[in-house]
């Protein structure tokens, strides 16, 4: 482990987490100055254990934004990194909840069954807005299935 690492780092005997102590940014990663350069210690941390990122990012296996461990990092691009936290349900914001799943939504299930019913009856997607009282772009992405996917 490089020095400058070392006096920073606290290993977790469980996890195997190098955990940094030093300082960090706004996001809760670690930050370290190397000859006069801001880093991100785990990227710095990986660049030293296995060579340079080029644009790629130091993305966490542990999931833990201040630990350095090498081993606990691979380097891949912001679409892998963002597909890696929606894998271990830890981001939403490129995969959102739909659904009931989602904490944010107005409706119930038996709401989405009346409104695709309605809306196979006859009815407009306007007036089922209006009725939920939901955007009609809601009522579209129901009756296509963009959202409430998990409902029959």
């Amino acid at each position: 482990m490089d020095s400058r690492l070392q006096k920073f780092v606290n290993i977790d005997p469980v996890t195997g987490c190098w955990n940094w102590t030093g300082s960090t940014d706004s996001k809760g990663y670690g930050k370290i100055r190397v000859n006069k350069k801001l880093y991100a210690a785990h990227r710095y941390s990986y660049m030293v254990a296995k060579g340079d990122l080029g644009n790629l990012q130091a993305c966490h296996i542990c999931d833990n934004k201040l630990c350095v461990n090498p081993d606990h990092l691979f380097a891949g691009t912001q679409s892998a990194n963002m597909y890696d936290m929606h894998l271990k349900g830890r981001h939403t914001i490129l995969f959102p909840l739909t659904g009931a799943r989602n904490h944010k939504t107005k409706l119930t299930v038996e709401q989405v069954l009346a409104i695709r019913a309605a809306v196979a009856d006859g009815e407009s997607m306007y007036s089922q807005a209006k009725k939920y009282r939901v955007r009609h772009y809601a009522i579209e992405g129901i009756i296509r299935r963009r959202t409430w996917k998990d409902v029959p």
